[in-house]
């Protein structure tokens, strides 16, 4: 499982690093379940402003583990 920020995160780091990824990456995608991003709620541990959404959608979805 994944959010669509962090897709979305893979995706461009991917097409500027590794751009032969993307497709794997696409791949990979198409088989695992996005969930919606989370922006609006306050995080309940301090954490970078970017990595942020990706927690509180993993805490939204119901996730046990983050890695």
């Amino acid at each position: 499982m994944t959010s669509s920020f962090a897709a979305e995160e893979a995706r461009r780091n991917l097409t500027i690093k590794f751009p032969d990824a993307v497709d794997a990456l696409d791949n990979f995608l198409a088989v695992v379940d996005i969930v919606p991003v989370i922006f609006n709620d306050t995080c309940p541990i301090e954490l970078p402003e970017k990595d942020a959404p990706i927690f509180l959608s993993a805490v939204g979805a119901g996730c046990a583990h983050l890695s």
